[in-house]
C-alpha cells in the first residue's frame, strides 16, 4: 500500500512540474523572437560595420547629381540626397539627409 502512495504521489508531482513547465512555453518562445530579432539587427550592423571601409572609398559627395548622404552610403550603400536647411551663416551651411536626418554642417573656405 505505501508503494501504491508513493505511486501517486511522485505521478501527481509529475502532473504538476509539466503544468509550470507547459505555462512557460508562451513566455520562453516571446523571449526567444525577441533575442532572435536582436541577433538580426547585431548581424545587419555587423555587416555593415564590415563593409564601411569599402563603401567609403565608393563614396564621392556628388552621385547621380544630387549631394549624397556620407552616413546612409556607409551604413547601407544608399543613395539619399542632403538638402540644404536654415540655419546657415555666413562662415557655414548646413545640411540635412531626407532619409536618416542627420545634419552636416559644412564650413565655407576663406
Amino acid at each position: 500500500m505505501a508503494d501504491e502512495a508513493l505511486k501517486t504521489t511522485l505521478s501527481e508531482y509529475a502532473d504538476e512540474f509539466v503544468s509550470e513547465r507547459e505555462a512557460q512555453i508562451s513566455q520562453l518562445e516571446a523571449k526567444l523572437s525577441k533575442i532572435q530579432e536582436e541577433q538580426l539587427k547585431i548581424e545587419r550592423s555587423l555587416h555593415s560595420a564590415r563593409f564601411a571601409g569599402q563603401r567609403a572609398l565608393q563614396y564621392s559627395p556628388v552621385m547621380r547629381g544630387q549631394v549624397v548622404c556620407p552616413r546612409c552610403w556607409i551604413e547601407s550603400e544608399t543613395l539619399r540626397r542632403l538638402t540644404s536647411v536654415a540655419g546657415g551663416t555666413k562662415t557655414h551651411d548646413v545640411w540635412e539627409c531626407s532619409h536618416c536626418h542627420t545634419q552636416f554642417e559644412v564650413r565655407f573656405r576663406k
